[in-house]
């Protein structure tokens, strides 16, 4: 988990300034997405709401680890 001393709020609003936002477009795990919401806490990382842009299906796309580690770093 994500938590030893910066919480999740503020590794979502580092996610959100590097553009894991809604309104936007982002590839992720091979597949192109709108963003429908902003990066939530979800199960043991973060996650955002994104339809596929492929078959029009929302999904919860969840933020890769590396990508999450690598914020949880910066914002300690």
């Amino acid at each position: 988990m994500i938590e030893n001393g910066t919480g999740p709020t503020r590794i979502c609003e580092r996610l959100k300034k590097l553009g894991y936002c809604r309104h936007q477009r982002m590839r992720m795990y091979g597949e192109d997405f709108d963003l429908l919401s902003d990066p939530i806490p979800y199960e043991t990382g973060i996650a955002v709401e994104a339809v596929s842009r492929r078959s029009s299906t929302v999904n919860q796309l969840r933020i890769p680890f590396p990508t999450l580690e690598m914020i949880r770093r910066e914002v300690v």
